[in-house]
């Protein structure tokens, strides 16, 4: 099976079923399609989970439907009509070093906007002609190729990823340069289970990636009132972060590489002396606890507590009946 088209793959052995092609295979795919998939490729079911985001999921990561997008994972650019949103992210140094190109799973991770190994931002589109990557679009008007095109290659221009030297580390200061490489390299060893997260005695590592998520996407929030821009504006100065400019979009996995590893890194900042750090920051304006805690699947003890102590203010009619009641 190997060079073989995706396309030719699907057509022949996977007709029967629904399309393939129509959504992020890593996190669809059924087991029948995983056993199907290992016995064509003469390939151990084992290693080709491996290849798969499942696994990861309710481990490491909350357990999400197969049927909506995830919240730790970047869509995989599957799509029928020309996107101009950020792509699939990789890093160009890592393909340049590979015998056989092949595209890591842990860059499809909404978290990561940086290379543990060569300490550079992951790139998301073509330095030509700034299209989105997108691996699956390689056959569009090649469909008479008897070879694929490599996952190198610009689906639409042609331009060979490896080549790509543009993308610099922005307006990154030394240090926060500092700091967004060691987010990544201690969000990388916690994926790998090489490292536990240190913000309590009880949190476990999907529950503090949960936590991580959820304040990541408050970092970029426009909603939730005027509190959590107090929070996003001391937060970024007391970390050393250049604050990213959100008025744009208000989703995390809409913003680029380069955004996203800013809102992760004062996340992780935040996270890395809690609660401490939340209540030193002077919140004159109210924040609503619906900013912290929205979403998250479980809220464990160790974040919640503080934030509805931190957060709490009685409204005035409670506190009016009081009097009265007195």
């Amino acid at each position: 099976m190997n060079h073989c088209k995706l396309q030719t793959l699907c057509s022949r052995y996977f007709s029967s079923g629904p399309s393939l092609l129509a959504k992020d295979l890593d996190r669809c795919a059924s087991n029948l399609v995983l056993s199907r998939l290992a016995s064509i490729t003469n390939t151990p079911i084992s290693r080709v989970k491996l290849t798969t985001l499942r696994e990861l999921e309710g481990t490491i990561f909350p357990q999400s439907s197969v049927n909506s997008p995830s919240r730790f994972f970047l869509p995989l650019g599957v799509y029928h009509r020309l996107r101009t949103r950020f792509g699939l992210m990789c890093c160009p140094e890592c393909l340049a070093n590979d015998t056989a190109p092949y595209f890591r799973r842990s860059w499809r991770f909404s978290l990561l906007g940086i290379c543990p190994i060569h300490k550079t931002p992951l790139h998301d589109h073509c330095h030509q002609c700034g299209f989105s990557y997108a691996i699956v679009r390689t056959l569009i008007g090649n469909s008479f190729r008897f070879n694929p095109q490599s996952v190198c290659l610009c689906s639409k221009c042609g331009a060979d990823v490896r080549l790509d030297t543009t993308l610099g580390w922005y307006d990154a200061s030394e240090r926060e340069k500092e700091l967004l490489i060691e987010t990544a390299c201690n969000l990388r060893l916690l994926f790998d289970g090489k490292l536990m997260p240190l913000v309590h005695d009880a949190c476990s590592m999907r529950s503090f990636i949960d936590v991580l998520e959820r304040l990541s996407r408050t970092m970029v929030s426009k909603r939730h009132g005027a509190g959590v821009h107090v929070l996003q504006k001391a937060v970024y100065s007391a970390a050393g972060i250049n604050a990213p400019n959100t008025a744009t979009e208000n989703l995390l996995e809409r913003f680029s590489p380069a955004v996203r590893m800013k809102a992760v890194a004062a996340a992780y900042w935040l996270l890395s002396d809690w609660p401490s750090r939340l209540e030193r920051i002077d919140q004159k304006t109210p924040l609503w606890s619906s900013a912290l805690i929205q979403n998250i699947h479980r809220i464990p003890s160790w974040y919640g507590e503080p934030i509805y102590r931190i957060c709490y203010r009685p409204l005035a009619s409670s506190q009016a009946k009081r009097a009265k009641a007195v």
